[in-house]
């Protein structure tokens, strides 16, 4: 059984916890493609077997969010998790001022990762440090704002949703907004929808995780869809596995590769030679 999984997790457990209750089935192998906060909710994409091979193939932006920002108090963690450290008053806003406020943040944003985050500074994560009460020096990481988009205003509730690259602190970027609004904040809520190719539509809760075959896989070709495919004879696909070279004559760059029907890697062409990247357990 090789393939992803899509969890619609709820807010409570930590991606790690959802790992923990994966091990039950028997999986040889498994890993989440992308952390989700304890806090948030929604889509946790988790490689099965083989496909944790192919992770570094996969097309996982724009990743899109739903936040609810909620102003006049701020905490350490950003989230309603964390401590209060500060409270202001809240500004009369109206939803198209805030919108235009929202629209700064679209393009290249260089982004400090907050100290309660999985980051590492000389080898210990940040928010084991924060936990300590210690701030360290932290360098900005230039991300990607896809698009920013207020959904509502209700004071002191804003929601919006955010389409942005890998690596994003979305909680940051509530933050950042409350103080460009003239104020303070925290994020209250916050769902994933989808993550490249993966959506939330096609998840499954976690109390439906009854047995391994209650549930069905994305496969991995599916998952990689956005790399075209190119299809090997059977001596190709021998010569591949013992390391060997082939000529190919092909638009230079990645490749799905498949054997007959069977997805069997991942491979390169450049300058007319195939050479595989990654390849799929054989089997006899």
């Amino acid at each position: 059984m090789n393939g992803f999984l899509l969890i619609n997790k709820p807010c409570g457990p930590s991606s790690h916890d959802i790992l923990d209750l994966l091990r039950k089935f028997p999986f040889k192998k498994i890993g989440h493609t992308g952390t989700l906060d304890p806090f948030a909710s929604g889509l946790l994409v988790v490689g099965i077997n083989e496909s944790l091979k192919f992770l570094s193939y996969l097309n996982e932006e724009p990743k899109i969010y739903e936040a609810t920002l909620t102003l006049g108090c701020q905490t350490d963690t950003m989230d309603h998790t964390g401590k209060v450290i500060s409270e202001a008053a809240i500004p009369s806003l109206t939803q198209e001022l805030v919108q235009d406020t929202c629209n700064a943040f679209i393009g290249i944003y260089h982004q400090l990762p907050p100290m309660f985050s999985a980051k590492k500074k000389d080898g210990k994560k940040l928010y084991e440090l924060a936990r300590k009460g210690i701030t360290v020096e932290r360098k900005e990481v230039p991300v990607t704002i896809h698009s920013l988009l207020v959904k509502s205003v209700h004071l002191p509730k804003i929601q919006f949703e955010i389409s942005c690259s890998k690596g994003t602190y979305v909680r940051e970027i509530g933050s950042s907004l409350a103080q460009k609004l003239g104020c303070v904040g925290h994020l209250s809520a916050l769902c994933r929808f989808a993550s490249g190719p993966f959506n939330l539509g096609k998840s499954i809760q976690l109390e439906n995780l009854n047995s391994a075959h209650s549930f069905e896989l994305i496969s991995i070709s599916e998952a990689l869809n956005h790399w075209p495919k190119l299809q090997l004879t059977g001596t190709e696909v021998k010569e591949l596995r013992q390391g060997k070279k082939l000529n190919q004559k092909n638009q230079e760059g990645f490749y799905q590769l498949f054997g007959e029907e069977d997805f069997i890697g991942m491979g390169e062409i450049k300058e007319d030679v195939l050479s595989a990247k990654r390849l799929m357990e054989y089997v006899l």
